[in-house]
């Protein structure tokens, strides 16, 4: 468990979903290295951030969600870690799902709710 915010891919979906740019917490540029790999840099969301913006043609920046922000957006849930399989479960109602990050729940659940109108 290492994930301090959601991916760029999901961070794409939140926003393909309606969710408000403005809720995000955090800023990903993703820049490209000499190698051909590439590279995210986190920090915060400034207030003057426009998204998704390209910086220099081939560098992106997109908003990201931390944990917080996540579970801000949601209705009255549970979050809860099972140490016996070392998962989160987060149920909503009758909804329930398992993921090896708190993040990844959080992220999986706005998707539902979003999906079921919940939020």
């Amino acid at each position: 468990m290492n994930k301090i915010c959601t991916s760029i891919e999901q961070s794409k979906k939140l926003l393909d979903l309606g969710i408000d740019i403005n809720t995000a917490d955090l800023t990903v540029t993703n820049y490209p290295l000499q190698d051909g790999s590439r590279f995210d840099f986190i920090c915060c969301k400034l207030p003057n951030d426009t998204f998704p913006s390209i910086t220099d043609g081939k560098s992106e920046k997109i908003p990201a969600w931390s944990l917080s922000a996540l579970l801000g957006l949601m209705p009255k849930f549970t979050l809860e870690r099972e140490v016996s399989n070392e998962k989160f479960l987060l149920y909503y109602n009758y909804n329930q799902t398992y993921y090896d990050d708190p993040v990844d729940a959080a992220f999986g659940m706005i998707c539902w709710l979003k999906k079921y109108n919940k939020i």
